[in-house]
């Protein structure tokens, strides 16, 4: 018997895997503007998914992100020349780079769906009430315009999570391909 309950905006789902395979799959879809648009970016997004396929396809995209930069002792046949306190430090520094390398890539993140909305980061109301999130207007992607000549820019996608420390130095670079 399999059942369900929604409270307060949280859901329960319960399932009776005594007869079945007890693999259950769930797919989720979000978004910042609007349930309507969570139900499009889910469709839009991966439809027929299969969760061993969703993981083989990223593994790949991440080992070929990563595999950008190839260090020489990341290879068994180099490790090899090294004594084993040297092949330790070796992995161990390997690990922090690749490690650091692969945070590098966790932002910025997409935050428009799939139709270009967007949940703007300006307030109608400069002082809501306490307790309570300031009401935000709902933008989109083909409205962005260049502000020198006005023209449309061309951007399909909105990004946020920028990191606004230092990235001038750092990881900005790496990310601009």
């Amino acid at each position: 018997k399999n059942t369900s309950s929604v409270k307060d905006g949280a859901a329960t789902l319960q399932f009776d895997l005594t007869d079945i395979d007890k693999a259950v799959q769930v797919k989720i879809g979000i978004s910042s503007v609007s349930a309507d648009n969570a139900r499009k970016n889910l469709e839009a997004e991966n439809n027929g998914w299969l969760f061993e396929t969703v993981s083989q396809q990223s593994r790949y995209t991440w080992n070929k992100r990563l595999n950008t930069i190839q260090i020489g002792l990341a290879k068994a046949e180099e490790q090899v020349k090294l004594t084993s306190d040297q092949q330790q430090r070796a992995v161990a520094n390997l690990t922090k780079f690749y490690t650091a390398f692969y945070r590098v890539y966790s932002g910025p993140t997409i935050f428009s769906d799939v139709n270009g909305d967007y949940r703007s980061m300006k307030q109608t109301l400069p002082f809501p009430a306490k307790d309570t999130l300031p009401d935000r207007i709902t933008e989109n992607v083909a409205n962005y315009k260049f502000a020198l000549d006005g023209k449309e820019s061309g951007y399909k996608t909105h990004y946020s999570g920028f990191s606004m420390w230092d990235t001038y130095r750092s990881a900005a670079q790496l990310v601009a391909d």
